[in-house]
């Protein structure tokens, strides 16, 4: 089976210089390596707003993006947490994801962006 020029063009970009396995870097390198694969993400679907607030806790101040999809409400509500083992991601790095989920679900998405490992 011929891969699409595209995604053969991808997966070569992907292993250039054939990287490590991210559990053997340092959690700085880890956080770069994981930065440095968000052009890999399709820009997110249109939503009708997106804010970013801050939400007070006991343990600090949160980050917390909401996306509002297109449309009259009310919507339920969906919150998430993006994945990385506590060591890496953050609000955008899951921004394309939480537009789609908004848009498409259609729910008001809360993305959380919690304190990661020191």
């Amino acid at each position: 089976m011929t891969l699409h020029p595209q995604a053969r063009a991808a997966l070569d970009r992907m292993v250039e210089g054939n990287p490590p396995p991210i559990h053997t870097l340092s959690v700085e390198e880890a956080r770069a390596a994981h930065m440095a694969t968000m052009w890999m993400s399709a820009p997110g679907e249109p939503v009708a707003n997106v804010e970013d607030l801050v939400a007070p806790g006991s343990g600090g101040d949160l980050r917390v993006r909401v996306y509002t999809p297109a449309g009259r409400g009310p919507w339920p509500i969906l919150v998430y947490f993006h994945g990385g083992g506590w060591v890496v991601g953050n609000l955008e790095t899951v921004d394309a994801l939480c537009r789609t989920l908004a848009s498409r679900t259609p729910c008001v998405v809360v993305s959380v962006d919690y304190p990661l490992a020191p």
